[in-house]
């Protein structure tokens, strides 16, 4: 795949994969050049983040898992709160899931908690609480792949194994000049033996952790800030001009809109939640009963729904508002709707959501949501319905 701003390049011009060995542009074959001016950068500049400057692989892994899809602003508030109450591997492995959840709630990307608790347990039950110290070993726990595993062989470990997230295949693609596609699995692939080669035996935790920071604060996906790059006189992307045109990667599909419609039913000063099944999207966690569709149906129609869907007498139905919220691969559009429950409610009906069959209910005050593992789109659709009240 050829970019028309990568055409008529000269010497040093843009890279073409074609095998698993490639020519790597400016750089050359040695590590010792790009290895030696990022870990002197990252030795200056590097965010005070508090995951850093510790080889403790338990600290290491739940920083990991966390920051996967997730930016560092966000995570940091997660991390402190996550670690405060769970400061040991031993400590995660004993809780509860319902409580790794909520203390989870509203990072999303939810079987990342699930995987990092099976984890946790793996390492106690299999491993006596001994993190294993090999990227082969690390691969046996549970949502720990080959990035996972490299970040904290290296940064624990003192491992000489390579990382390779999108900041990394940023980073190198830039510096080579790369003309390939990286969302193509063989260009992958040489993007990660391109990253074993330039791992130093001397810190390549600081090393993995400059090429991600690199491509975390300067060499960023657009606008790179190349006057301020440690890297700039090896770049060949900086040496022709191609920054902001690499790297080339496939276009992302928009994604599609599932209409639901969701409802806050409350009895006295309580709400009706339900509980996800596994396998699905949030599974798991708790959230309002929510049927599917974009239909706006009358009040009698809602009434007769919410009767034989839940076995529940409920009246005064108003439409509250419309709550959006983007996931990675589609947008839900949900119309929120209120309504009183004035018959019996020591039985309610569990109906089917979009994944299965919700598995429990619960009647809780609204306030409560904020102890429970609730979504972030479940407080977004609670205060546009209790706004009003």
């Amino acid at each position: 795949m050829k970019n028309k701003h990568l055409q008529n390049t000269k010497a040093c011009g843009p890279v073409s994969l074609s095998g698993p060995a490639f020519a790597e542009s400016r750089v050359g074959d040695s590590a010792a050049g790009l290895a030696s001016l990022l870990t002197a950068w990252y030795h200056k500049a590097k965010r005070d983040l508090p995951w850093r400057d510790t080889t403790d692989p338990y600290t290491i892994l739940v920083s990991e898992l966390m920051l996967q899809q997730t930016q560092v602003g966000t995570v940091i508030p997660y991390f402190q709160r996550f670690m405060a109450r769970f400061p040991t591997v031993q400590a995660l492995a004993a809780a509860d899931l319902q409580e790794v959840l909520r203390l989870w709630a509203g990072l999303g990307y939810y079987r990342r908690a699930r995987h990092l608790h099976n984890a946790a347990k793996y390492v106690v039950t299999s491993y006596n609480g001994v993190f294993p110290s090999t990227v082969a070993g690390l691969l046996e726990l549970p949502g720990v792949g080959r990035y996972t595993a490299g970040a904290v062989a290296s940064i624990a470990f003192g491992q000489a194994e390579p990382v390779v997230d999108g900041n990394v295949m940023r980073v190198l693609a830039r510096v080579t000049n790369l003309d390939a596609n990286i969302s193509l699995t063989q260009t992958k692939r040489n993007l990660w033996e391109l990253a074993a080669r330039h791992v130093p035996a001397a810190a390549p935790g600081d090393y993995n952790q400059a090429l991600m920071e690199l491509g975390a604060t300067v060499c960023r996906p657009r606008n790179p800030q190349c006057p301020l790059c440690p890297v700039g006189r090896i770049c060949g992307a900086f040496a022709h001009g191609t920054q902001n045109v690499l790297p080339i990667k496939s276009a992302k599909a928009k994604p599609a809109t599932v209409h639901r419609r969701v409802f806050v039913l409350r009895h006295q000063d309580r709400v009706l939640l339900v509980q996800r099944p596994k396998g699905c999207t949030w599974e798991e966690l708790w959230e309002f009963p929510a049927w599917p569709g974009a239909k706006a149906p009358g009040r009698a129609e809602i009434t007769r729904e919410l009767g034989a869907g839940l076995g529940l007498q409920v009246t005064l139905v108003r439409r509250a508002g419309r709550v959006e919220h983007q996931l990675t691969h589609r947008s839900l559009a949900y119309e929120v709707y209120c309504g009183q429950v004035t018959g019996p409610v020591a039985t309610v009906r569990l109906p089917p959501c979009e994944s299965g069959t919700y598995v429990a209910h619960r009647w809780v005050r609204p306030g409560a949501l904020d102890h429970l593992p609730v979504a972030r789109m479940t407080h977004k659709i609670a205060a546009v319905a209790l706004a009003q009240e």
